[in-house]
């Protein structure tokens, strides 16, 4: 359904998000959350207008709480962007495309 939109794990993530060439940004949700699911075709989106220069992924926290333990997600949905292996954004709550887009912006 959401074709741009990676899964990241526990397992995978340093290599995945860490060892990104390219800007990456991950979205922390899980099934229950309506808001994380609005959030899903706005990042899909997004993925497919940034082709090669952003890496769009998610994090189920209900599957993988170390993760988000490890950067202090406490609610959901929230969206963080790393570049060269360094968390540089955090965006808390589902926002419109168009704030997202420009906070990409600020690091492709």
């Amino acid at each position: 359904k959401f074709s741009h939109l990676g899964d990241v794990e526990e397992q995978t993530w340093d290599e995945v998000v860490l060892g990104c060439e390219t800007a990456v940004l991950v979205a922390f949700w899980a099934p229950w959350c309506g808001p994380c699911r609005l959030m899903h075709p706005i990042i899909a989106d997004l993925a497919k207008a940034y082709a090669g220069r952003l890496r769009c992924l998610r994090v189920n926290t209900d599957e993988n709480q170390e993760v988000a333990s490890r950067y202090g997600i406490r609610s959901i949905p929230t969206i963080l962007i790393f570049k060269d292996g360094e968390r540089k954004e955090t965006v808390i709550g589902a926002i419109a495309d168009t704030a997202l887009a420009a906070t990409v912006d600020r690091f492709l």
